[in-house]
């Protein structure tokens, strides 16, 4: 699969359809979201048509909501510029209807996106199935034969964390022009806290993987199934961090 994360680099055109990219964005992670807390069966009922309305919608609605709204909690981790950046990011609004229905668009519309993206790199995906030529093995790596589909999966990803860090850069330059001269008051707040926080995620993700391996699992599938489990602890120890800084910020 490629990452999850990857997938907001489709939302970004959209913009200009001036829905809220809160929405957009979290919509296009949200069928994958199964995957991280260990529920592949809800993962792939949401990576369905009808799944957008009866499984992610549900699940990201209220989660947005949650994001706007404790804003200053989970970007207490970050350092600067990024936390005054993201501290002072204009918030979208959920009510009167017409924003809540502006919302629920963003949302649909991010999951489609995700769709369609998967629906050309996933083995059992529309499109491979479709078109024969995204099942042509395109390439042979340690032995093993490499489709079109499998390329076009992991180069997407790469793509896509390469748009997101230039997005990113440019949108931080757009709203914090000048770097924020505020220090970061504690050790883990800052680059030393994310990078601790990253390195135990994966050794952590990498033991998860290694001890529920079975005889004969390909290398593709230990790093995915390490991806997600490194995914799922980074944002656990990330919330955990993030609560106890902004307890610390309020005393």
């Amino acid at each position: 699969m490629p990452w999850t994360f990857a997938h907001l680099a489709a939302v970004l055109p959209l913009q200009r359809l001036k829905l809220p990219l809160t929405g957009l964005a979290l919509g296009s992670i949200a069928p994958d979201l199964g995957y991280y807390i260990g529920r592949f069966d809800w993962a792939t009922q949401a990576h369905t048509v009808s799944g957008l309305v009866t499984h992610c919608l549900p699940v990201v609605l209220p989660l947005a909501w949650l994001l706007v709204l404790l804003l200053p909690l989970w970007s207490a981790p970050l350092p600067e510029p990024h936390r005054s950046a993201w501290r002072h990011a204009p918030r979208p609004c959920f009510w009167p209807g017409m924003d809540l229905l502006r919302m629920l668009l963003a949302l649909l519309l991010g999951a489609a996106t995700h769709i369609v993206w998967d629906a050309a790199t996933h083995y059992h995906g529309l499109f491979v199935q479709t078109w024969p030529v995204l099942r042509e093995p395109l390439l042979v790596l340690g032995g093993r034969t490499v489709a079109v589909y499998s390329v076009l999966q992991h180069g997407s990803t790469l793509f896509g964390v390469g748009v997101l860090t230039v997005a990113y850069r440019r949108w931080l330059r757009r709203v914090m022009p000048e770097r924020a001269t505020a220090t970061d008051p504690h050790p883990l707040h800052g680059w030393g806290g994310l990078l601790l926080l990253v390195l135990l995620a994966f050794a952590g993700g990498a033991l998860l993987s290694l001890r529920d391996a079975w005889p004969g699992i390909s290398s593709e599938s230990l790093l995915v199934r390490t991806t997600i489990h490194a995914t799922s602890l980074f944002a656990l120890t990330y919330a955990a961090l993030a609560v106890g800084l902004w307890l610390r910020e309020r005393r």
